[in-house]
C-alpha cells in the first residue's frame, strides 16, 4: 500500500527516484513552483540518497504551501530524453523503448527514454534530443524537468481539485540505443545545413586629422 502524506503519495515519489537511479541518475535539481508557475525555491545537485531520505517531508511541505515539486535528473550512464504531451495511447506505443511513463494531468503523459549510446557532448546531445522529440511527435519545448510523482500539480486551471502526478509503466534499468530508435523511426532527419554566406568586406576606414574614425556605440535606452 502506498505511504500517503496528506493528499500526496510518498511511495510513488520513491519509485520515480528509483527509476531514474536505475538508468544512472545520481543527482537532481529541485525546483518549487507556485500555483502561477513562478519559482519559489531551487536546489542544485541534490543526491539521490538525500532525496530518498527527505522526500516525505518535501511532499508535506510543498502540499501545505501549494507548491509543485519539479526535479531535473542528471545521469552519467545514459542520455535521458523526456517526451511530453502524449495521450495514453501514444505513450503506450513508445513504452517498449521507455523506462518510465508519467501522467502529469488528466490524459497528459510523458515518456522517458534512456539512450545508452547517445551523444555525450552538450550541443550534440541537445540536437539529438530535439530530433527524437520531432520523430516521436512530442512537444519540442520539453526541458528535461518533470513534476515529481506522488506530488500535486498545483496550477490555477486545476483548482480546487489539483491532480496528483502518477506513474504508468516503470521498467527499472531499461535502456534503448540509437539504432533501436532509428529502426522504430523515432529520430527525425538532421536539419539541412544552410550554405555559408560570403562575408562582406570591411568598409575602408576614413581618416580625420591623422587618426581613424571609430564608432562609439551608445548604450541602449530601455523603454519606460
Amino acid at each position: 500500500m502506498a505511504d500517503r502524506a496528506g493528499d500526496t503519495d510518498a511511495q510513488a515519489a520513491l519509485t520515480m527516484l528509483e527509476a531514474f537511479g536505475s538508468v544512472g541518475a545520481t543527482a537532481f535539481d529541485v525546483t518549487l513552483l507556485n500555483i502561477e508557475g513562478r519559482e519559489q525555491g531551487f536546489q542544485r545537485n541534490r543526491s539521490l540518497d538525500e532525496l530518498r531520505h527527505s522526500i516525505r517531508h518535501r511532499l508535506e511541505a510543498a502540499a501545505g504551501q501549494q507548491h509543485s515539486i519539479v526535479i531535473r535528473p542528471r545521469s552519467t550512464a545514459a542520455l535521458l530524453i523526456q517526451l511530453d504531451d502524449f495521450t495514453a495511447d501514444k505513450a503506450a506505443q513508445l513504452a517498449p523503448h521507455a523506462f518510465m511513463t508519467v501522467c502529469t494531468s488528466p490524459n497528459n503523459f510523458q515518456v522517458w527514454l534512456a539512450v545508452s549510446d547517445g551523444p555525450k557532448e552538450m550541443e550534440a546531445a541537445k540536437q539529438f534530443r530535439t530530433r527524437v522529440r520531432r520523430g516521436a511527435g512530442a512537444d519540442h519545448s520539453a526541458t528535461g524537468a518533470v513534476r515529481l510523482a506522488g506530488s500535486l500539480n498545483f496550477k490555477s486551471r486545476y483548482a480546487p481539485d489539483f491532480p496528483i502526478i502518477t506513474l504508468g509503466q516503470v521498467n527499472l534499468g531499461r535502456m534503448t540505443t540509437v539504432a533501436a530508435l532509428q529502426e522504430a523511426n523515432l529520430i527525425a532527419p538532421e536539419p539541412a545545413t544552410p550554405p555559408a554566406s560570403v562575408p562582406l568586406p570591411n568598409p575602408p576606414a576614413r581618416a580625420a586629422r591623422g587618426r581613424l574614425w571609430r564608432t562609439i556605440s551608445k548604450p541602449y535606452a530601455a523603454r519606460p
